[in-house]
Order: C-alpha cells, then sequence, then structure tokens
C-alpha cells in the first residue's frame, strides 16, 4: 500500500499526555524522514497556545487539524485554512448547563474558567469541559444530547482523575477536519494513515484508509484499527513510520 499523507494525534500518541511533554528524540527523527516522503499533518484536541513548541519540534509544513477538528491551520504562520464556529446562543446554552456543575470551562483560546464562578461568555469553535468525575460528565452529557447542533466526546484529561468532554459544531469533528484536509491535500481516503489512542480518535478513523492505535489506546478504539503500535512510552508512533512509511 503506498501512503501519501501520515496524521497522528499527539497526546498519548505522539508524546505522553501532559501539557509539558515533548516527543522523544526518535520519534522526532521518525517525523523528519517521513516528511521527505509524505505529507505529515497532527490532528489534535490542542487549541493554538499549547502547539506552538510542538510545532517547531517536528518543523511542520503541511495543514495540520487542531481544536478537536474544529479548524485546520498553517502550521508555520498560524493562519487559519478552515473553520467551524459554535454558534453564539448555541455557547450561552452549553454554559447554563455546565454552571450547575464543578470543573472547568475553556472557550477556545479563553482562559481557563471555574463554571460554578461567573465568567465571560465567548465566541468560539470548541469548548473543552474539565470534569472531576465521569458521574458529572455523564449528567452533563445528559443534558448536551438535546441540543441539535453540536457533536460532543470525551477525552483524556491534562488533570489525572479527572475526564474531559469536547463540544463542536456538529460539522466539526476529527472525521470532518480530515475529510477537509483530504482535499487540501489531494489525496484519497485509501492513501491516508492515521495513528490515535483515545475516544476522540474515533472519528479520525472513519475518514482514513488506514488505522493504527497505540498500544496504550483504549479498547474501542483498538477494536477499529488495523493494526495495534507499541505505546507512546515505546516510541510506537516511530515503529508505525519505520514499518509503513520508510519501508
Amino acid at each position: 500500500m503506498k501512503f501519501k499523507a501520515l496524521i497522528f494525534d499527539l497526546d498519548g500518541t505522539a508524546l505522553p499526555t501532559g501539557r509539558e511533554s515533548v516527543p522523544s528524540p526518535k520519534v522526532i527523527e521518525a517525523v523528519s524522514q517521513a516528511k521527505k516522503i509524505v505529507s505529515v499533518s497532527i490532528a489534535t484536541a490542542r487549541r493554538i497556545s499549547s502547539l506552538k513548541e510542538i510545532f517547531k519540534i517536528f518543523s511542520l509544513e503541511s495543514p495540520s487539524i487542531i481544536m478537536g477538528g474544529t479548524t485546520i491551520i498553517n502550521p508555520q504562520s498560524e493562519k487559519i485554512i478552515w473553520q467551524k464556529l459554535l454558534d453564539p446562543n448555541t455557547v450561552k446554552l452549553i454554559a447554563e448547563i455546565v454552571k450547575k456543575y464543578p470543573g472547568e470551562i475553556i472557550m477556545g483560546d479563553s482562559p481557563f474558567y471555574d463554571r460554578q464562578k461567573s465568567f465571560q461568555i465567548n465566541k468560539c469553535s470548541v469548548i473543552y469541559l474539565r470534569n472531576p468525575s465521569r458521574e458529572i460528565a455523564d449528567k452533563i452529557t445528559e443534558e448536551l444530547k438535546f441540543i441539535p447542533d453540536i457533536s460532543y466526546i470525551f477525552a483524556i484529561s491534562w488533570i489525572k482523575g479527572w475526564i474531559d468532554i469536547h463540544v463542536t459544531n456538529k460539522d466539526a469533528t476529527k472525521k470532518n477536519a480530515v475529510q477537509e484536509l483530504m482535499k487540501i491535500l489531494n489525496v484519497k481516503k485509501e492513501e491516508v494513515i492515521v495513528v490515535g489512542d483515545s475516544f476522540n480518535d474515533l472519528p479520525l478513523f472513519e475518514s482514513a484508509g488506514f488505522k493504527v492505535a497505540m498500544g496504550n489506546a483504549e479498547d474501542s478504539l483498538k477494536a477499529k484499527a488495523d493494526f495495534i503500535a507499541p505505546t507512546v512510552y515505546e516510541d510506537g508512533l516511530a515503529s508505525v513510520i519505520e514499518k509503513f512509511i520508510l519501508k
């Protein structure tokens, strides 16, 4: 199989989950070699403010998917190529729901707000909801499901023991963004290999020709994978690149 594009997640895939984490030298070198052969892009839930250093480390040139699939940007200029926003009235509705529960809310590139204190409503493409328990997260999604124009998905939190929910426009998931990215790159589905590890990578898998789950991936993702790589702690992404792109 001849691949023309590699798209991979960050946290739990290219590097251990966490704000301060960085990819290993082996992964950095493998990505550098892959760029000589295929288009290499990131598909992450991270926002721009937490991506600047990663973009520098990988020296990416191909457009990348950020903020949970809501935005495609040029990683060098940070110019937005494609984006889907949440309706401002929808943002207000979501805010009213989550104010009842403890946790944090982050609207796009806004500051982190305590949900049970006064905070400013911001126009945004994605809302990150950090929840101190799965029970609270489930209660919130029970209310979110009645909002027709959104999509939401669980994600592993940077806060140990917490669980996140990412809320976007219904037409702005990693699936939608990959489909747009393939148009930009002029590649077909079967020419794309994707690599991920978490719940929020399930939409990523829906638009790719070849799907790789990390060894540390959620079981639901592994069940849909064409190949299971070593874990992020074993430089699994580097192994994938060596096996399916460099060879």
